[in-house]
């Protein structure tokens, strides 16, 4: 048997980053974001060569990105990171090649740019140059979720961008060198195994106690108001369904003011004013297409878990937590009442079963067969039939008011995207940067069939809330 140097792993995934991996196998589970960048102070307009130079001296900074994965056979053990070595610009930095005249063509090509796959053993990462004329172009970017979260895809564009026109001196970065998996199969097995009784088993025996924590010191009222929001299930609805790999793009921009001011005379937060807005909105989205509304939808709220310390190598540091929205509510003040109480009681049964519990179940679940399984429900369309968890995702990440340079061109917005799954295919992600909240909205057109409309619709809730607020004693 040859000798496997275990030393050339970078490191073991967490559940939760293989289980990203393995869902990929039936929808792509990007996370994204659409750059916008001014001309520079002397004229000269971005050009892609210039970024693929970027990224050569930024390498350094960017490693992380730079990782394959290898998985143990037999679909026993937890998948592996392993060093890429230097990577191919020509590959994850590419130029589109057709014209772009309006922001909707930059959406067009947004939702074909996250539905496109990678080849296999690559890094999971592409940057695209858009060309928009001689005032303005386009970086559009695509991680694998698997290598990162939001927040933290987010802070890695700190190793691209600069804040100020003048670049940070960076270290020039030789030659990488690739890791080199076990090839002789025995080993692989003994790795495999070793997982499954060290991560798995474990795993899957601390679940009940997990799960046996928040409903036991509450009084009976408290249990009663639980029972009536915890939502069990999410509703079938024109936003949840069984998806295609088909994806469309839409952004929206808002005066981040707005929301400040809706918090406050609210008495709310930044997030739950977020998903008042987004209630109403799906409300309206509803009504104007002609659907019935009368049951509240379900909202997946991904909760940053960052400054948390003992999660291990995960490079996905996220909880969840599952918010009743007040679709059904037709009162607008009281819609947001309600689902401020809905999100906060959310929150607080996340706080009390902790990240650990998705972490563990991520552990026991996450494999080869994870795909294999949501895949032949994606072919039966089985989510046509049944309802899901939730009906969409709503996500908010933390915001920057500095301004940001690329190359020394001034990049005047970062607008995110976050991925969908089968049964529930629409995704909203904000991010705020000096003083503009710019969302960005994901869907598969085969469940979310106007786009175009809820934006509208949240546009329009915007505005109504705004003149509730002004009625709030």
């Amino acid at each position: 048997m040859a000798y496997v140097d275990y030393d050339c792993f970078v490191d073991r995934m967490s559940g939760v980053d293989a289980g990203f991996w393995f869902l990929h196998e039936a929808n792509p589970m990007f996370v994204g974001a659409v750059i916008e960048v001014e001309t520079g102070a002397s004229g000269r307009v971005l050009e892609v060569d210039d970024l693929r130079s970027l990224v050569a001296r930024r390498a350094r900074r960017l490693k992380p990105l730079f990782k394959t994965v290898w998985v143990p056979p037999l679909g026993l053990g937890i998948p592996y990171w392993l060093d890429a070595g230097s990577p191919d610009l020509d590959l994850h930095v590419v130029q589109y090649e057709g014209e772009v005249s309006s922001p909707a063509d930059v959406e067009a090509i947004t939702g074909s740019f996250l539905a496109e796959d990678l080849p296999l053993g690559v890094p999971a990462w592409q940057l695209m140059f858009v060309g928009a004329g001689p005032s303005k172009s386009y970086i559009l970017a695509k991680v694998h979720h698997a290598l990162l979260d939001g927040q933290l895809g987010m802070e890695l564009l700190g190793g691209l961008l600069d804040l100020s026109e003048h670049e940070s001196e960076v270290d020039e970065v030789g030659v990488m060198s690739p890791s080199v998996p076990p090839s002789d199969l025995i080993e692989g097995i003994i790795l495999s195994v070793g997982d499954l009784l060290e991560r798995r088993i474990p795993a899957l025996l601390s679940l009940p106690g997990r799960v046996r924590i928040f409903f036991s010191d509450r009084d009976r009222q408290g249990d009663e108001l639980v029972r009536s929001m915890v939502p069990l299930g999410a509703p079938r609805c024109e936003i949840s369904g069984s998806i295609s790999k088909r994806r469309e793009a839409r952004m929206l921009s808002c005066e981040f003011s707005e929301f400040s001011k809706l918090a406050k005379a609210f008495s709310a937060t930044i997030n739950e004013i977020l998903l008042a807005w987004v209630a109403g909105a799906l409300r309206k989205y509803h009504l104007q297409r002609g659907a019935q509304i009368e049951v509240d939808l379900v909202a997946l709220v991904p909760i940053s878990t960052r400054h948390v310390t003992d999660l291990g190598e995960s490079r996905n540091r996220i909880s969840g937590m599952l918010v009743r929205l007040e679709t059904s509510e037709e009162e607008t003040k009281r819609r947001v009442r309600d689902t401020v109480l809905a999100a906060r009681l959310a929150n607080e049964i996340a706080d009390a079963v902790g990240p650990g519990f998705l972490l563990a179940l991520a552990d026991v679940v996450a494999s080869p067969f994870l795909g294999a399984l949501v895949g032949m429900a994606n072919r039966g369309k089985l989510f046509n039939s049944i309802g899901s968890a939730f009906n969409l995702t709503v996500s908010n990440l933390s915001g920057l008011e500095l301004d940001l340079y690329v190359s020394g061109h001034r990049v005047s917005s970062v607008t995110p995207f976050g991925p969908i799954s089968d049964g529930a295919g629409l995704n909203l992600t904000v991010f705020t940067y000096l003083g503009m909240l710019h969302l960005g909205l994901l869907c598969c057109p085969e469940v979310v069939s106007d786009p175009d409309l809820l934006i509208d619709c949240l546009t329009e809730e915007l505005a109504d809330l705004v003149l509730a607020a002004a009625t709030v004693s």
